[in-house]
């Protein structure tokens, strides 16, 4: 199949302006409002890359060739690179520095990629400590390709043996040597007890996962690394083409803006303090607000109320008109909501993980309304805007 491309899927069209207000009458430091701003980018982040795994998942990519890094990405770096990557090319090099990958199910090419780019950082914090030149990173992909076509243990051994070189020509080789087989023969152990659990993991029959303690670290661990993480980076993988495509690349690709890339718009420090931000509509369905029904049948009830009085102030007609807009928007987003096209993960067939995905979708907007609550604020129906683009 193609290389999947979650932008092609998903609603860029549609952006949302969401005005935020504190509704506690306390003050917030500018601090205070930084860290908000910062921790509702990464819930909004998460709950993008969730949707866009799920609809990677309903529409055939296989999940053993979905992907998360061990380590978040950083918001203040441009990762303008970060978009398809070829596994045979030194761009590979580009996953190494973010960190250790693991498929979402066992997959022995991703088992090898991880298992060589250990090894990899392992040799050359030796070479740094012992003040010799580290490997270069540009041929981290030969490797990984040698290991699909020869085997892991070839790979392994043709590193060892590039490093190794590099210690005979020093003064101290006889005592450097000792420490480098001592530690290369320490982790080939290591990596073959891995690989041992992989084989048995390989074999094991989806249908009887079910739950999240009874699954094997090779099931559980991608899961486990998306909950853990504020920013994980995801990608999959298309094993014909040997390339790999980062999703929710907008977020984090600073080339890739689009509409509904995250974007603080204003911030008025007034008494109610004011934000405005610029997303994608996933943050109003992510915002989960449990009072808002409540809240829209009341609005109603005083539309009603309001509209029956015969003689209207302008003050009156400002306010019939402000309620009106209000429940035009939370019907807009109930809509949302409701819209299967938003729901990409009740389309999941494997009911591990679906099961898995709803947890990681709860979490977040679990997590979000916390900090909601702690923080003091709420939507501003006022200023909240829905831009939908043909």
């Amino acid at each position: 199949m193609n290389l999947f491309d979650d932008a092609q899927l998903k609603d860029i069209k549609t952006t949302v302006f969401l005005g935020l207000k504190s509704s506690k009458n306390q003050e917030l430091s500018t601090w205070e409002i930084s860290r908000y701003i910062f921790d509702l980018n990464t819930y909004y982040y998460k709950y993008e890359v969730v949707n866009s795994i799920a609809l990677a998942l309903s529409n055939g990519v296989k999940p053993e060739d979905i992907i998360v890094i061990n380590e978040s990405f950083m918001l203040n770096h441009q990762y303008a690179k970060l978009d398809v990557i070829d596994l045979a090319r030194p761009e590979l090099n580009l996953l190494y520095f973010l960190g250790l990958p693991y498929s979402m199910f066992p997959s022995l090419s991703i088992f090898n990629m991880r298992i060589i780019f250990k090894y990899y950082r392992i040799i050359n914090e030796f070479l740094f400590q012992n003040k010799l030149q580290r490997n270069e990173t540009k041929w981290i992909c030969s490797f990984y390709i040698e290991s699909l076509l020869s085997g892991l243990d070839k790979a392994i051994q043709n590193i060892t043996q590039l490093s190794e070189k590099k210690i005979i020509n020093t003064k101290k080789h006889v005592e450097l040597l000792n420490l480098f087989t001592k530690l290369t023969k320490n982790f080939q152990k290591q990596y073959k007890k891995e690989f041992t659990q992989l084989e048995r993991d390989l074999v094991i029959d989806i249908k009887n996962l079910r739950e999240k303690k009874g699954a094997p670290k090779n099931y559980s661990i991608f899961f486990s690394t998306i909950n853990k993480l504020q920013r994980p980076v995801v990608l999959v993988i298309d094993q014909q083409s040997s390339k790999a495509r980062v999703l929710c690349r907008t977020q984090l690709n600073k080339k890739a803006k689009d509409r509904t890339t995250f974007t603080l718009r204003s911030v008025i420090q007034n008494s109610p303090i004011q934000m405005l931000v610029q997303s994608g509509i996933s943050i109003l369905t992510a915002i989960k607000d449990e009072e808002r029904k409540k809240e829209l049948h009341a609005i109603k009830l005083e539309l009603k109320k309001a509209e029956i009085k015969k003689v209207k102030t302008d003050a009156e007609i400002s306010h019939i008109k402000l309620l009106t807009a209000q429940i035009e928007l939370m019907e807009q987003i109930a809509h949302f909501e409701q819209n299967p096209n938003y729901a990409h993960i009740s389309r999941i067939t494997i009911p591990y993980l679906k099961q898995q995905l709803g947890f990681a979708n709860d979490r977040i907007t679990e997590n979000l309304k916390t900090l909601n609550n702690r923080v003091g604020i709420e939507i501003d129906y006022q200023t909240t805007k829905i831009d939908i683009q043909a």
